[in-house]
C-alpha cells in the first residue's frame, strides 16, 4: 500500500488521528508486555532426588576434604554439580540455619549422608526446606510441583520425598567447614534481566513511534508557522501545500487567504498613495504660477514657503511609494559596502559622517529600501547634531546598523511618537528646522517590511542612538534572492 493510499484510509479529523495514535501506541506496549511475560516466564526451581542428593553431597564433601586447603575452591568449582550447588568454605562453625520444617526427613537423609561419607567427614548439620534467602520470614514457602531433578526423583513408602531446598554443613577431616546449598534465587535473575531489557527496548520503540506520530501531525503546523514568519519578514508568498488533517488544511487555507488580502491591501494602499501624490503636483504647479502674480511681497514669500513644504511632502511620499513597491524584490546585497558608499558620499559633500567599524554582512533585501532607511537616519543625525557615526555588527542572527550623534537628544516620552507620520519634536512647523516629519516613519515602515525594525534611544553621554536591525538569512553563505 502506497503512502497516499494509506493516508486516504486515515480519519480526517485531527482529534481522531491523535486518539487513534494514542490507542495504537498503548496497544503496542500492552502486546509487548504480554509477549515478555510469556516468553520470559522462569522455569520451575530444580527438585533433587534424595538418593542422588545424598550420594553427590557425600562425594563432594569427601573429595574436598582430600584436596589441599588452597585448592579446594577450584576443585569444587570444577565439579559438574557446581551448576546446581554453591559452595562456601569456612574456617569455623557456620551459623546455624533456622526454620527447617522436615526434621524426620532431615534425620533420615543425614543418616544416609553419614553412611555414604564414612570417615571422610567429622560432623554434619543438615536442614531441609528452610526459607530460601530473601524469602519472607513468615508463612510457608510457595508450593512447588514435584518434578524430576538431575536424576529421576522418587517417593519412598516411608515418605522421603524429593528435596526442594537444603543447607548441608560438613566438617572436613582438617577441621575446616564446607557449606553446600542450591544456588541462591536471584531477585533479578537472567529471565527477569532479559524481561527488563526487552521492556526498555519496547518502551524506547514506543517513544520513537510516539515522536514520529506527533511530528507527522505537527509538521504541517510548523510549515504554516515558517510561512507566517517568512511573510512577516517580507518574504515571497509561496503556495502552501501542507496536507494533513482537515483542521490543518482549514488553517492553511485561512492563512493563505489572509496573506492574499494583506498583500492586496498593501499594494492598493501604495498605489493610491502614489496616485494622490502624483496628482497633487499639477495643482501645486498652478498654485506656484499664480503666487507669482501676488503683489504683496511678504504674502508671496509666505505662500512660496507653504508651497515648498507641500511639495516636499509630495516628493517624499512619491519616493516612499516607489521604494516600497520595489521592496518586494530582494537581491543579494553587501551591507558593509552599501554603508561605505553612503558614508563616502556624505564625506565628499563635506559632511561630518564617519564609519566607526563594520564586518561583511550579506543580506537578501532591497538595496534601494535599505539605502533609504540609512540615509534617513543619517540625515536626522546631521540635521539635529551636525555629525553622525555609523557602525555595523552582527548580533543574535541580525545585522545591526547603528547611527549615533551627539545632539540634544529626544525627550523619553517622545521616542516612539517621532515615528508617527508628520510628527515633529520642534513646534515651529518650519521646514528649515523641523522637516516634514516623514523620514523616520518611512524608515521604520521599510525596515519592518524586511522583517526588521528601527528604534531610538538616548545615549548616556548625550545624543541619540538610532538602531536598524535586519534579519540575516538562514544560510549566510547563500542568501537566495526571494
Amino acid at each position: 500500500m502506497t503512502g497516499g493510499a494509506f493516508r486516504r484510509l486515515l480519519p480526517r479529523s485531527l482529534g481522531t488521528q491523535i486518539a487513534l495514535a494514542t490507542v495504537a501506541l498503548l496497544a503496542v506496549v500492552q502486546a509487548c508486555s504480554v509477549a515478555i511475560l510469556v516468553l520470559t516466564r522462569p522455569p520451575p526451581p530444580p527438585i533433587f532426588d534424595p538418593d542422588w542428593l545424598s550420594q553427590r553431597l557425600a562425594a563432594l564433601a569427601v573429595g574436598a576434604g582430600a584436596e589441599p586447603a588452597a585448592e579446594r575452591r577450584a576443585w569444587l568449582d570444577g565439579q559438574a554439580e557446581a551448576r546446581w550447588f554453591e559452595f562456601a568454605l569456612m574456617p569455623g562453625v557456620p551459623p546455624s540455619v533456622a526454620g527447617g520444617r522436615a526434621e524426620a526427613r532431615a534425620r533420615r537423609l543425614e543418616a544416609e549422608l553419614r553412611a555414604a561419607a564414612g570417615s571422610g567427614i567429622r560432623t554434619l548439620h543438615l536442614s531441609l526446606d528452610p526459607p530460601p534467602p530473601g524469602a519472607a520470614p513468615f508463612g510457608p514457602p510457595p508450593p512447588v510441583p514435584v518434578v524430576p531433578g538431575p536424576v529421576p526423583g522418587r517417593a519412598d513408602a516411608d515418605g522421603l520425598r524429593p528435596v526442594r531446598f537444603f543447607v548441608a554443613d560438613f566438617e572436613l577431616a582438617d577441621g575446616a567447614w564446607l557449606r553446600i546449598q542450591p544456588h541462591h534465587p536471584d531477585r533479578l535473575g537472567p529471565e527477569l534481566k532479559l524481561a527488563v531489557t526487552w521492556l526498555v527496548l519496547f518502551l524506547a520503540a514506543a517513544v520513537i513511534a510516539a515522536l514520529w506520530a506527533v511530528r507527522r501531525l505537527s509538521a504541517p503546523l510548523a510549515t504554516i508557522a515558517q510561512a507566517a514568519e517568512s511573510f512577516g519578514r517580507g518574504g515571497e508568498a509561496v503556495p502552501l501545500d501542507v496536507g494533513g488533517a482537515r483542521e490543518i488544511e482549514a488553517i492553511a487555507g485561512a492563512f493563505a487567504a489572509m496573506r492574499e488580502r494583506v498583500l492586496r491591501f498593501v499594494h492598493d494602499r501604495t498605489t493610491m498613495l502614489a496616485a494622490i501624490s502624483h496628482d497633487l503636483r499639477t495643482p501645486l504647479t498652478r498654485m506656484r504660477m499664480r503666487v507669482e502674480r501676488v503683489g504683496d511681497e511678504a504674502l508671496r514669500d509666505a505662500l512660496k514657503r507653504d508651497l515648498d513644504a507641500l511639495e516636499a511632502i509630495v516628493v517624499e511620499t512619491l519616493d516612499f511609494a516607489r521604494v516600497e513597491s520595489g521592496a518586494a524584490r530582494r537581491d543579494r546585497i553587501d551591507l558593509a559596502s552599501l554603508l561605505d558608499t553612503i558614508v563616502d558620499g556624505r564625506i565628499d559633500a563635506l559632511q561630518d559622517v564617519r564609519m566607526a567599524g563594520s564586518e561583511r554582512v550579506v543580506l537578501a533585501a532591497s538595496g534601494a529600501a535599505v539605502r533609504r532607511i540609512v540615509e534617513n537616519l543619517v540625515d536626522n543625525a546631521l540635521k539635529y547634531a551636525g555629525s553622525a557615526e555609523v557602525s555595523l555588527a552582527v548580533q543574535g542572527g541580525e545585522a545591526v546598523v547603528s547611527v549615533a550623534d551627539r545632539g540634544p537628544g529626544i525627550p523619553a516620552a517622545q521616542l516612539e511618537s517621532v515615528f508617527r507620520p508628520f510628527h515633529r519634536i520642534e513646534t515651529s512647523r518650519s521646514r528649515e528646522t523641523g522637516g516634514t516629519g516623514l523620514g523616520l516613519a518611512i524608515a521604520r515602515t521599510l525596515a519592518r517590511a524586511h522583517g526588521g525594525d528601527v528604534k531610538l534611544a538616548n545615549r548616556p553621554d548625550g545624543g541619540v542612538l538610532a538602531t536598524l536591525t535586519l534579519p540575516l538569512p538562514r544560510d549566510p553563505a547563500n542568501p537566495t534572492p526571494v
